[in-house]
């Protein structure tokens, strides 16, 4: 069957550069300015700033004293222009989505548009395969088909559709009313769903989970907790694509599970590498020459011949790539997104906006965690614009909406 819409790797890169070019260019321009304008008068948003700006900073640090030791690698630069560019999506948050409407409109377009592609990809599935959707046992077809459309099916879509499912629950948990925002939802859900992607489920199954124990107490939450417990386990034992990928996983010898394997022979390697480099790492993009084959081989699962270009974890690929420094800021980051995301989900939140926003951005960062430890959900823009956007919006618009609440 014919497709009319194919969407090459390159072209998905070329979006990706512009976009980092973009938000670099944001802190290059704006994000001194803004600093300085804080040593004059303190304004909403100036702690992030400043997190910003020691994330960028870190980054660079680590990345130039590689450089001075390895050599200029080009690899290692575009990798480095990745992290800081991050940093700019959130000033850019501050910039651009610091308005209530605005920042609706905005996660409202970002829902819509991934619910129709998970929605065409669904519709693409079903057309060719049928109903062997659910029924076969392996996977592997259902991901070739997607391949050949979007080069980052099923892990990237996975977690793109897992997160914009928590965007859109998490509005409807803080009180929107927007059948929308509920077809969304369950669009968004089914096309995690058939991504057949382990970190997609877990990501949404965990985002979905905090978003509902959120603002409410325990044994309100309960019931709904323990349902989605009973969903889940009730899908992943009658499907049987779903309990084909299960039964696999934790089936010795099978490819699934010595994709799990490897996964963890590349994180004792990287952790190995990280003990002999531990303030500043090896450097952006150097895994593959710092990394032993004979070692990941005599581990079994990882071939002699393979090269392992990613150590495919969130946090000891920050820790080997930028050492401590830039492990300790990112971490900083988090748990300042935390604490404002929980504290503005709170019922005291000065508004059902920012109320709604703030129980969605617990929910994006809880699938990004927990699809941290099988990729790196945070580095890639396409799966983490909205919490980088949100993190900047909700810095100045808390703080607005505080001021005005306590004048009052």
């Amino acid at each position: 069957m014919a497709v009319p819409l194919n969407i090459s790797l390159g072209e998905l890169n070329l979006v990706n550069a512009a976009a980092q070019s973009v938000a670099v260019l944001t802190i290059v321009l704006l994000l001194p300015a803004a600093i300085a304008g804080d040593f004059i008068v303190r304004r909403p948003g100036s702690a992030m700033r400043l997190l910003v700006l020691a994330f960028a900073l870190s980054s660079a640090i680590s990345w130039l004293a590689v450089t001075v030791q390895r050599g200029f690698a080009f690899g290692a630069l575009l990798s480095v222009v990745n992290w800081v560019a991050l940093g700019g999506l959130v000033i850019l948050g501050q910039v651009l989505l610091a308005d209530a409407s605005r920042l609706r409109f905005a996660l409202s377009c970002w829902v819509g548009v991934q619910a129709i592609t998970a929605a065409a990809a669904v519709t693409y599935l079903l057309a060719v395969f049928g109903l062997d959707l659910f029924l076969a046992d392996s996977r592997g077809p259902f991901q070739l088909a997607m391949q050949a459309i979007l080069p980052n099916w099923p892990n990237g879509s996975g977690l793109v559709f897992a997160t914009s499912a928590c965007l859109a629950y998490g509005q409807l948990r803080g009180g929107e009313r927007s059948p929308f925002l509920r077809l969304a939802l369950v669009t968004l859900v089914i096309g995690t769903l058939v991504t057949f992607s382990r970190a997609a489920w877990l990501a949404c199954f965990g985002g979905l989970v905090v978003i509902t124990m959120v603002g409410t107490r325990l044994t309100r939450s309960l019931p709904t907790l323990v349902g989605l417990l009973i969903v889940t386990g009730l899908v992943a034992s009658q499907v049987p694509t779903v309990r084909y990928q299960v039964q696999r996983t934790l089936t010795p010898g099978s490819s699934e599970q010595i994709s799990v394997l490897q996964r963890v022979a590349f994180g004792i390697e990287a952790f190995r590498l990280w003990r002999e480099h531990p303030v500043v790492g090896i450097g952006f993009a150097r895994f593959t020459d710092y990394a032993s084959l004979a070692r990941l081989s005599a581990m079994g699962p990882a071939r002699a011949d393979y090269v392992p270009g990613s150590v495919h974890n969130e946090y000891l690929s920050i820790l080997l790539k930028g050492g401590l420094l830039s492990a300790v800021t990112f971490l900083l980051f988090i748990w300042r997104t935390l604490r404002h995301h929980r504290r503005l989900a709170s019922s005291k939140a000065p508004s059902l906006e920012l109320r709604s926003s703030g129980i969605a951005g617990l929910g994006i960062v809880t699938a990004l965690l927990v699809g941290g430890l099988g990729g790196e959900s945070f580095r890639q823009v396409s799966i983490s614009a909205p919490y980088w956007l949100l993190a900047g919006a909700l810095s100045v618009l808390g703080r607005h909406s505080a001021s005005r609440t306590s004048t009052v």
